[in-house]
């Protein structure tokens, strides 16, 4: 019998996966009407709240976890004393999937990789079928049936540091950023959680020039993002069609995989493609022309009485607001930017960020949790001021904004203090501003 363990989006696909393979289930989760309830009109297995007493289950024999279970969890650790096997839906997805399998993970992007990468291969390969799922919201499990010839998969730090062996064909890893410390033990344990996603991968592409993990730097099938300059100047001629400047690494990324995916389609070798195939690159970025950004990513909403709105609520993280600053410099000039930012911290020392990278701004509004926290660093970077919430923050902002300025929301922290999700934050900005 297995466990299910958290019972939302990820908790509901594994029941439908063990309903589909007749393997006998309990479900766990710490809620009393857990959101995965809604999607069965026929739901009748045992589910259980509140204290759950693994001992009283001995013939539980696997436990399928969702990524939103802390790992420090009392039924994972005993789970593990008692050798209990633990698996995630990613896991359970490239063992089982007969497609070639692209893991994505980094601290920042990896969304907008994963769409824009699987918007390109599908223009350029009208006739093959190519899936995206995993951490970008569409549960992998529910395409483990489907016949597909690419499976392109956002892999969180929870999904690879609950997993032991995750293997695929492509293993990506964008960049570590501080975050997510309220989880895991420290920056280093982060670190090697999102490492792993290079370990057992036919081929590894990684934007971090240096592992922690030992074995990976002896590794010969592991190349890096950087080799990709080589197209820096149609990478910068792409950028001058209205794209943000922080885009180019992720757009180097796409490139990457789709020279991958060639490459193994093709049984070609890898590193020879990237050296000689200049017009693919070309016919990848014409198709990423007609690719439609994502919400709360760098979103331009407008320009109210001569100053821009931009929502870019996705951003959890301090490289991620230092990174929309520097664009609001290149896109609208020098302190012309009035941030809006805070939230809660996820254990991110403020204090230890490399402030001398990012440009001056005209003035930060600091509101949420950590307020008093990130506004003591943020004021590194020009005048600062603390606000109530979001309204009281747009409405200081909107009081010193003068014709030419820019209102930036780029919180650089957790949403949950305040909202249910970033995309809450976002539609939020976007009603208080006038937008909606």
């Amino acid at each position: 019998m297995h466990l299910i363990l958290g019972f939302g989006a990820t908790g509901a696909s594994f029941l439908r996966y063990t309903r589909k393979n007749k393997i006998p289930v309990i479900i766990f989760d710490t809620r009393d009407n857990p959101p995965g309830l809604t999607e069965f009109e026929d739901f009748n297995e045992e589910i259980y709240s509140g204290d759950f007493d693994l001992n009283a289950f001995p013939n539980i024999d696997k436990i399928l976890v969702s990524p939103g279970i802390d790992f420090k969890a009392p039924i994972l650790v005993e789970a593990k004393n008692k050798g209990i096997k633990i698996q995630t839906d990613i896991e359970l997805f490239v063992e089982d999937s007969s497609s070639l399998k692209f893991l994505v993970t980094g601290t920042n992007g990896k969304t907008s990789v994963v769409s824009m990468t699987k918007h390109v291969l599908s223009k350029l390969f009208p006739k093959s079928k190519i899936i995206y799922c995993g951490n970008i919201g569409n549960p992998a499990l529910d395409f483990i049936n489907e016949r597909n010839d690419l499976s392109i998969i956002e892999v969180s730090s929870f999904h690879l540091e609950h997993s032991v062996n995750i293997r695929g064909d492509l293993g990506v890893l964008l960049n570590i950023d501080q975050d997510h410390l309220d989880i895991h033990l420290n920056e280093e344990a982060y670190r090697r959680s999102k490492e792993k996603v290079l370990c057992n991968c036919s081929i590894g592409l990684s934007g971090v020039d240096e592992f922690l993990t030992k074995e990976l730097s002896k590794k010969e099938n592991i190349f890096f993002l950087k080799n990709l300059d080589r197209f820096e100047e149609q990478i910068s001629s792409f950028l001058e069609c209205g794209w943000p400047v922080h885009e180019k690494d992720n757009i180097k990324a796409v490139l990457g995989v789709v020279l991958a995916y060639i490459a193994i389609k093709n049984k070609e070798t890898y590193s020879d493609l990237i050296n000689k195939d200049s017009d693919l690159v070309n016919r990848a970025l014409k198709a990423l022309l007609s690719f439609s950004r994502l919400s709360h990513r760098f979103e331009r909403l407008g320009i109210k009485e001569g100053v821009t709105y931009i929502n870019d609520s996705k951003s959890t993280n301090i490289s991620s607001l230092l990174t929309a600053i520097n664009s609001c410099h290149h896109l609208y000039g020098a302190k012309k930017t009035i941030l809006i930012c805070g939230g809660e911290a996820k254990g991110q020392d403020f204090s230890n960020i490399d402030y001398s990278k990012s440009f001056p701004i005209k003035q930060a509004i600091v509101f949420g949790h950590d307020k008093k926290r990130l506004e003591n660093a943020i004021k590194k970077l020009g005048k600062s001021v603390l606000a109530e919430d979001l309204q009281d923050s747009i409405n200081i902002s909107q009081s010193i904004a003068k014709k030419g300025d820019v209102i930036l929301l780029s919180p650089g922290c957790s949403s949950l203090d305040m909202f249910s999700n970033y995309e809450d934050r976002g539609r939020k900005f976007i009603e208080f501003s006038g937008f909606n």
